[in-house]
This record gives C-alpha cells, sequence and structure tokens, in this order.
C-alpha cells in the first residue's frame, strides 16, 4: 500500500536455512539438491537473492532454478546454507501454490 492505495504489484519473500550435519566418524561427501521457482509467465517475477553458499550450478542438466551444491564435511561438522528470493506479480493475478 502506498498511503491508502493498494500497490499494483504484490511482493512475497521466502526465506529458509538448509541445516547439513555429519554425524559419522569419517569425512563425508554430500550432494545436495534444492530448487527455486522459475516463472513460466511474463508478469510474474523471481527475483533471486544469491545463497549464502554459492552452488556448483543452478541449472542442473539444464533445468533452471534447480541447485546443486556438493559439499565435503568433516565429522561432526555442520553447515548451514541460507535461501532467499522474492515472486513479484500483478495483485489481481491469482496464483496457486503461493
Amino acid at each position: 500500500m502506498l498511503g491508502s492505495i493498494p500497490s499494483p504489484t504484490k511482493k512475497i519473500t521466502y526465506k529458509y536455512k538448509i541445516t547439513v550435519e555429519n554425524y559419522k566418524p569419517r569425512v563425508a561427501l554430500v550432494k545436495l539438491f534444492d530448487q527455486i521457482p522459475v516463472a513460466q509467465d511474463d508478469k510474474i517475477r523471481v527475483v533471486r537473492v544469491e545463497p549464502s553458499v554459492q552452488p556448483d550450478t543452478d541449472k542442473y542438466k539444464d533445468r533452471a532454478g534447480v541447485y546443486l551444491w556438493t559439499l565435503s564435511l568433516q565429522p561432526k561438522e555442520k553447515k548451514e546454507i541460507l535461501i532467499s528470493y522474492v515472486v513479484e506479480y500483478p495483485r489481481d493475478l491469482g496464483i496457486d501454490g503461493l
């Protein structure tokens, strides 16, 4: 809202944390996959805020929005990856699943 006038667009911010921990007595090599939405409509924008740990790729096997991290964890080591992004779309456009 701008004053009492509704904004023409709606923005939703998503933030989440992925935690990976090695409980084994030896080094563990972990491949971690995650994804963010990819807009299929020109009216919808997904603004990406870079993850706290840079992924190996953000287009795994040419699939846009699919992230891959290859992590090496020492025994009892824990790593956290923070990801956030904003979905922006016209206020009058109904979007399922958000």
